[in-house]
């Protein structure tokens, strides 16, 4: 059986880099103990490195200058 952690849904927000620094220091020191937690992070880790990854490719397709016919 799967346990469950409220905190758990600190996961994204500690991955894309909008936890404060007290908020992240904490974060990080309760995914030591929480399986469940870690489990979340590691979960979301492949998922949020595609999104940055779309968003910079996105960007860089927008700073290129468009082609003439």
């Amino acid at each position: 059986m799967a346990s469950f952690c409220p905190l758990g849904i600190s996961a994204a927000a500690y991955l894309i880099g909008i936890l404060d620094e007290t908020e992240r220091a904490d974060f990080e020191r309760h995914i030591r103990f929480c399986r469940s937690c870690r489990r979340e992070v590691d979960d979301l880790t492949p998922v949020v490195r595609l999104l940055q990854a779309m968003k910079a490719d996105i960007a860089a397709k927008r700073s290129r200058p468009a082609r003439s016919p």
